[in-house]
């Protein structure tokens, strides 16, 4: 796609109300060539909750000894035209280390662990044909943002209220381009945390997250 993609962020949730055709399917699963197994039948991969796209992202990756934070974000778009051939997704690198959150006014009270991370994407695990995510993870539509690098504040709650052991929620906030001291909410994902030491969540461990509901994205050509 040679067109540059304005992209705005719905105030809404997707929803899965039935299923389309497939186009293509991954040959090794029988599924969709994109969505990860675990989330297949959960997300909405056929976007019949938005009128354009749906978006998620999913992280996996490990905290180490020395408190850094490491690891893989995918952002899976599904597009609402027929079969799944347009779908595709993107990877960001995660880079963190643990420190106090950058963030003045902690909407999070019940995190334990805070990290401040590099984000960059992976142009070699990129299948989709944007130009940039700037105006996903900022305020307004102008790409100021080089190589496609970002800082982000991450903070995670390794015991939220209600919630079984090993059961993580994450906070995770976008620095703005033009002012540092400001951070961009992304909303919360939900994941798990396997510690190396059993019920040690202080210390390292395998972590990943999701975006579970989808996000409606809407197009438009500039």
């Amino acid at each position: 796609m040679s067109a540059i993609l304005t992209l705005a962020l719905l105030a809404c949730t997707s929803s899965s109300p039935g299923e389309k055709d497939s186009a293509a399917e991954n040959p090794a699963t029988g599924g969709h060539p994109y969505a990860p197994d675990q989330y297949e039948d959960t997300w909405d991969i056929d976007s019949l909750g938005c009128d354009d796209a749906t978006l998620y992202w999913a992280f996996d990756g490990a905290i180490a000894a020395d408190g850094t934070l490491s690891g893989e974000e995918t952002w899976y778009w599904f597009f609402s035209d027929e079969g799944w051939d347009t779908d595709c997704a993107d990877t960001f690198d995660l880079s963190a280390v643990e420190e106090p959150t950058p963030i003045e006014s902690d909407a999070c009270n019940s995190c334990d662990r805070d990290f401040t991370a590099s984000y960059v994407l992976n142009e070699d695990k990129r299948t989709c044909p944007f130009d940039g995510y700037e105006n996903l993870l900022d305020n307004d539509d102008v790409d100021r943002i080089d190589a496609e690098a970002y800082t982000l504040a991450v903070m995670l709650d390794t015991n939220p209220l209600g919630a079984d052991p090993g059961e993580v929620t994450t906070w995770m906030y976008a620095q703005d381009d033009r002012d540092e001291a400001e951070w961009i909410d992304r909303g919360l994902s939900t994941g798990t945390m396997t510690p190396e030491t059993a019920d040690d969540y202080t210390g390292p461990g395998a972590i990943a997250w999701a975006r579970q509901e989808g996000l409606c994205i809407t197009i438009e050509e500039e």
